[in-house]
């Protein structure tokens, strides 16, 4: 959700992602790609918004959800995504995967060393 309350994501289990750009008056699917939903991020104005799928990839969209562009870290077992203020600082957790972090929003990608390794445990 954006600092305002207006932009919402929500994604189905083995679905489409829906955006709201209204509080949850409406919603509408977009160009959205179908998979397991598991994790969105939404920067505070709702201009960049991510989602990722379990055993499926990383998408943005920079248009309200009209469109949304895979981002480059290969399928995986996503869990959790989370972006800055701004949307361009993300970071998202794979099950038994490093920690991908990147800081130039989600044009590249670098893994981050976690205190004891990648394991299931990190969210």
């Amino acid at each position: 959700m954006d600092a305002s309350g207006n932009v919402i994501v929500a994604g189905e289990a083995g679905g489409m992602l829906h955006v709201s750009t209204n509080g949850g008056s409406t919603w509408a699917t977009g160009g959205s790609p179908s998979g397991t939903w598991t994790s969105s991020a939404v920067s505070s104005t709702g201009s960049r918004i991510y989602a990722v799928a379990y055993f499926g990839n990383m998408y943005l969209s920079t248009d309200n959800g009209a469109h949304w562009t895979a981002l480059s870290p290969a399928s995986a077992a996503w869990e959790g995504i989370a972006t800055s203020s701004d949307g361009m600082t993300v970071a998202a957790v794979a099950q038994q995967a490093a920690l991908k972090l990147s800081s130039d929003g989600g044009t590249t990608w670098h893994d981050v060393t976690m205190p004891d390794g990648a394991g299931p445990h990190w969210w």
